[in-house]
């Protein structure tokens, strides 16, 4: 993969091999734009089988062919609202990264997607919150 993203990409191989082991994440960051892309990999839940699932191919640069699966909005949001609880509910970044794709997706967010995986993961109650919030 490291050889396959080339100069543009600067990517840790210690850190990519500790994120497969663990079913972790690590990060990409394009060196031209400085834009950073967080890579998960998938852990054995439905939720995680689910990502990838709806997840599109997406274009990693205007200058490049490679194609990269990129995760739909609702999955985000709750895999976000999962990292919030894990977190202990204290990261104003994390929440706020919630609130802001909950308020920028207004509308175009498939709500019983929402509901189930918040109630598979558990965080329905934070849910209801940022919705609220937003």
């Amino acid at each position: 993969m490291i050889e396959a993203l080339g100069d543009e990409w600067y990517a840790d191989e210690g850190a990519i091999r500790a994120a497969i082991e663990t079913r972790g994440s690590f990060n990409l960051i394009h060196l031209g734009s400085a834009m950073k892309m967080d890579v998960f990999l998938p852990k054995a839940r439905r939720f995680e089988r689910g990502q990838f699932a709806r997840a599109l191919a997406s274009r990693v640069s205007e200058e490049s062919e490679i194609e990269i699966p990129v995760c739909a909005a609702e999955d985000i949001i709750v895999a976000k609202l999962e990292w919030y609880r894990m977190g202990q509910e204290i990261s104003d970044r994390q929440w706020g990264d919630i609130l802001g794709m909950l308020r920028f997706n207004a509308g175009r967010l498939n709500q019983a997607l929402l509901r189930e995986s918040a109630q598979e993961l558990g965080v329905s109650d934070l849910l209801d919150k940022a919705l609220t919030e937003a």
